[in-house]
C-alpha cells in the first residue's frame, strides 16, 4: 500500500468506528462530560418569571402534611394575583390534608397546575386510576414530572407530553413555561444553576413579606425546597430537591432550548482537518492535529454561547484513535528500523535516511555470528555495544546495524584518502573484552565513492566491497573499484534476480536428514543456488544477504516454496517433510500466512510436506504478531522449525513465544562440541528440552564421525551435514524417499 495511503485508511477506520460508537449511544458520556462542564463555567442568568414557594421548614423537627402546607400556600398567594399556580405533586395518598388542598383548589380563582411524579403513575391504567378517589384534585390541572436521564445519572431531557397507556398527559414543566405543544423532547439546560431561582419560605409568604409586585404575575411554583442530602436528584454540580430539576426544565423553554449539532458535523470536520494534515509536511502535521483535538475541545464551548449542544463525543473519539493507530505505525516503524540485539537503527533506516550525496562506509566484522555463538547470551548485547563504541571513536552520527555483522555510518571523508584508510582501519588493531573474556577483533570496509541510482543498490554494493575487502591485505575497498561485471552486477540485482527465477537459473538443492539410530532419511532441507549464465555457481552466502538488502526477499522466497512444493508434491513421500528457510524479517507480515498458503499451494504440494525453518529469529520485528501467524499455518498442516538455536539473542524466550514443532542446532556448536565443555553442556541441555517439549531437534553441519558420535551421545537424533549427505537435486533422492534407503553409508 502507498504510504499516503496508510494513513488515510486509518481516518476512514477511526471515523467508522467514532461513528459506529456514536449510534450505539457510547460516545454519549463524552458529550454530556462536556455540555455539563460548560454549564459550570459559563452560567446564564435565570429569567424573572419563576418564583418557588418552600413549603417545608428544615428548622423545625415536627412533621406536617405536606398538602396542607400546600393548601397554606394557596389560600396565602390568591392574594398577591399571580400568573398561575403550580403544585409539586410530591405529598403521599394517605396525607391528610388532601381534603384541605382540594378545598384550597376550589376556593382560589389562580389556575393551579399539578405536576405529580412519575413515580405515582407507573400503571398503564390512566392517571385518574392510578392516583385514586383520594388523591385527586378537582379544579386542578393534571401533569407528570417526568424525564429521561442520561448515562451519567442527569435528569438530561423531558418533552410536552407523556404517553401513560392509552393517555396522552401534558408534563409538568412544559405546562409552567406556558409551551405545552413542544414536540421533540428538549435538553435540559444546566447553564441556569439552583442558586438564582427566587424562593420564599411558606411562613414568608404567610406574613405577607414579599412585596405585591414581587409575585403579581409571575408564575408560582409550590414544592418541596429543603435540602435532601444523598436522596436529592443529582444534577452537575451537586445534588438538589427534585423541584429545582423542574424549574431548570421550564427555564429551559422559557428562554428556549437549545439546539443539538448533531455529531456528524463535529466528526467531518476534525475528519476533513485529519485528512489535511496526512498531506502536510513532516513539521506542520503534529500542529495540524493538535487543531483538530482543540477544534474538538472548543467546539461545546463555541456552541454553549450561541445556546447550542455540541456533540462533539464521535469526533474527540475519532481523534483519539487516528492518533492511538498512527502511534501504533510509528511504534512498528521503530521496530521495522531497529535491530533488536543491539537497539541500533537497522539497514532499513539506512536506506530511508540516505541522499544522493552520501558517503556511506560499511565494516564487515570478522567471525561475529561465530564469536556470538561461543558467549554466553547476556554477553551478545555487550558484544556488540563493544564494537559500536570502537566503531565511533573519532566520528560523529548514527551506527546502523544488519545484526550479521555489518555497521555502516555516514562520513563525508569518505575518499580516497590515506590517512583516513589508515584511521579506519585504526580501529581493528586492539581486541574487544567482553565479560572476562578477549577476543580479536578483525574487520574489513567498504567505502561508497560512486553514486547510486537506488540506495538499495548502494548499500549492496558497500556491503559487497566490504565483503571483498576481508580477502585484501589492506582490508579496505571501494565501490568504484567493482568495475566490469562486478559493479554491473550490484547495481542490476532487481532485474538479475526476476530474471533467474524467470528461467529457472535459481534453483533448489535437497540435503537429507536422517535418523542418527537407524540413518533412515526422515526430511529434507531446501537449499538456493543461483546458476548464473555469465558469473556461473552463485553461492547464497554471496547473493541472499545482497538479495533481502535490496527488498527483493518476497519474490525469492515465493519462487522458493513453488519450488519445494514443486518437487515434494510430485513425488510424494509419507510423514517426510521439506524444510524450506524462511527469513524472520518476513514472519511477522499481516499477509504472511496468505503468502506462504499460495505460494506452497501454486506448487501442488500438501501443506504437511512444508517445514517452515525460520532463520535468525533476532531479527523478528514484531514477536506477538509473527506467534500469531504461525500458529494458524500449524494449524494448517505446516511444521515449524527454530534454525540456528542458540545463536541469536534471546532464544530460549523465542521458543516459549513461538509455536514449533523443530529445533536445528546451530553448526557452530556442532564444531565446538569436540574441545569445548560448554557448547557440550548446551546441547545436552537443549536436547533434554526438547524431549520435555515434544519437539524434533536437528543438528546440522555434522562433517566428521567424532562429531557425529558426540552428538548422539549428547541426546541429538536427527542429524544433517556433509558426513550424511551432500545436497543433490530432487531427481537424485526421489528413490531415497520411495524406499527410506540410504545412498550415503560410511
Amino acid at each position: 500500500m502507498p504510504a499516503k495511503l496508510v494513513p488515510v485508511s486509518q481516518l476512514l477506520i477511526s471515523a467508522l468506528a467514532a461513528a459506529f460508537l456514536a449510534l450505539a449511544g457510547i460516545s454519549d458520556p463524552l458529550d454530556e462530560a462536556f455540555w455539563v462542564t460548560t454549564s459550570q463555567f459559563m452560567p446564564k442568568p435565570v429569567s424573572d418569571e419563576l418564583v418557588l414557594i418552600n413549603v417545608t421548614n428544615p428548622a423545625s423537627g415536627a412533621e406536617q402534611s405536606i398538602a396542607a402546607s400546600q393548601a397554606k400556600a394557596i389560600r396565602a398567594l390568591s392574594a398577591y394575583r399571580p400568573e398561575a399556580i403550580f403544585l409539586q405533586g410530591s405529598f403521599s395518598r394517605g396525607d391528610s390534608g388532601v381534603a384541605e388542598l382540594q378545598a384550597a383548589i376550589a376556593a382560589t380563582t389562580v389556575p393551579v397546575t399539578v405536576g405529580w411524579q412519575k413515580k405515582l403513575a407507573a400503571s398503564d391504567g390512566g392517571l385518574r386510576q392510578v392516583l385514586g378517589k383520594e388523591a385527586q384534585l378537582p379544579g386542578a390541572t393534571d401533569t407528570l414530572d417526568v424525564y429521561f436521564y442520561s448515562a451519567l445519572g442527569y435528569p438530561w431531557k423531558t418533552t410536552s407530553v407523556f404517553s401513560l397507556g392509552t393517555q396522552d398527559v401534558p408534563v409538568f414543566p412544559a405546562a409552567i413555561a406556558g409551551k405545552p405543544h413542544q414536540e421533540e423532547p428538549f435538553l435540559l439546560d444546566y447553564h441556569y444553576q439552583s442558586a438564582d431561582f427566587t424562593v420564599y419560605a411558606l411562613d414568608q409568604v404567610a406574613r405577607g413579606i414579599p412585596r405585591d409586585n414581587d409575585l403579581a404575575g409571575k408564575r408560582i411554583i409550590i414544592g418541596t425546597a429543603a435540602a435532601e442530602g444523598l436522596s436529592g436528584t443529582k444534577i452537575p454540580g451537586g445534588r438538589v430537591p427534585s423541584i429545582y430539576v423542574t424549574l431548570i426544565a421550564a427555564e429551559t423553554l422559557i428562554q428556549g432550548a437549545p439546539d443539538i449539532l448533531p455529531w456528524f458535523l463535529p466528526l467531518g470536520l476534525v475528519c476533513l482537518i485529519l485528512l489535511i494534515s496526512i498531506w502536510l509536511q513532516q513539521p506542520f502535521r503534529r500542529p495540524a492535529v493538535t487543531l483538530a483535538v482543540l477544534i474538538a475541545l472548543l467546539l461545546p464551548i463555541i456552541a454553549a454561547d450561541w445556546n447550542s449542544f455540541a456533540q462533539i463525543g464521535a469526533a474527540l473519539l475519532c481523534t483519539l484513535l487516528f492518533i492511538a493507530l498512527r502511534a501504533r505505525s510509528a511504534w512498528q516503524a521503530r521496530a521495522a528500523n531497529t535491530d533488536n540485539l543491539s537497539g541500533l537503527p537497522n539497514f532499513n533506516a539506512l536506506q530511508e535516511e540516505m541522499s544522493s550525496d552520501s558517503r556511506l562506509i560499511v565494516t564487515r566484522v570478522a567471525r561475529f555470528e561465530e564469536i556470538l555463538a561461543s558467549l554466553e547470551p547476556s554477553l551478545h548485547k555487550q558484544f556488540v555495544q563493544q564494537i559500536e563504541h570502537r566503531l565511533s571513536i573519532g566520528r560523529e552520527g548514527r551506527l546502523y546495524t544488519d545484526g550479521t555483522g555489518h555497521f555502516a555510518w555516514f562520513d563525508p571523508a569518505a575518499s580516497h584518502d590515506n590517512d583516513h584508510v589508515t584511521g579506519l582501519l585504526a580501529l581493528a588493531n586492539a581486541p574487544l573484552v567482553v565479560g572476562n573474556r578477549n577476543l580479536d577483533f578483525a574487520c574489513s570496509f567498504g567505502i561508497l565513492d560512486s553514486a547510486a541510482a537506488k540506495p538499495q543498490q548502494a548499500v549492496s554494493a558497500t556491503v559487497v566491497a566490504a565483503e571483498a575487502a576481508a580477502s585484501r591485505p589492506s582490508h579496505v575497498a571501494f565501490v568504484s573499484e567493482q568495475t566490469g561485471k562486478d559493479a554491473q552486477w550490484q547495481l542490476s540485482l532487481h532485474a538479475a534476480l526476476d530474471h533467474a527465477i524467470a528461467h529457472d537459473q535459481i534453483y533448489l538443492e535437497y540435503q537429507p536428514q536422517r535418523d542418527l539410530a537407524t540413518w533412515e532419511i526422515i526430511g529434507a532441507e531446501a537449499l538456493v543456488r543461483w546458476r548464473h549464465p555469465e558469473r556461473g555457481e552463485i553461492s547464497p552466502a554471496e547473493f541472499i544477504p545482497q538479495v533481502e538488502k535490496a527488498g527483493r526477499l518476497l519474490p525469492l522466497t515465493a519462487h522458493i516454496l513453488r519450488s519445494a512444493a514443486r518437487a515434494i508434491g510430485s513425488h510424494p513421500a509419507p510423514d517426510r517433510r521439506i524444510a524450506v528457510n524462511i527469513s524472520a524479517s518476513l514472519i511477522s507480515k499481516p499477509d504472511f500466512v496468505e503468502f506462504v498458503c499460495s505460494s506452497v499451494a501454486d506448487g501442488g504440494a500438501p501443506f504437511s510436506a512444508i517445514t517452515l525453518e525460520i532463520t535468525e529469529t533476532t531479527r523478528i520485528p514484531d514477536v506477538a504478531a509473527a506467534a500469531t501467524n504461525l500458529s494458524k499455518l500449524r494449524e494448517r498442516g505446516f511444521a515449524v522449525s527454530l534454525d540456528d538455536f542458540g545463536t541469536g539473542e534471546a532464544n530460549l524466550s523465542l521458543l516459549v513465544d513461538l509455536p514449533c514443532d523443530e529445533l536445528k542446532i546451530d553448526r557452530s556448536f556442532v564444531r565446538l562440541a569436540q574441545d569445548n565443555d560448554r557448547a557440550r553442556m548446551i546441547i545436552a541441555a537443549v536436547a533434554q528440552t526438547a524431549s520435555h517439549s515434544n519437539l524434533r531437534l536437528v543438528a546440522e553441519g555434522i562433517e566428521t564421525t567424532a562429531e557425529l558420535e558426540i552428538l548422539r551421545s549428547l541426546g541429538c537424533s536427527i542429524g544433517q551435514g556433509y558426513l550424511l549427505g551432500r545436497p543433490k537435486e530432487f531427481g537424485a533422492m526421489q528413490e531415497q524417499f520411495a524406499s527410506g534407503k540410504s545412498l550415503y553409508r560410511n
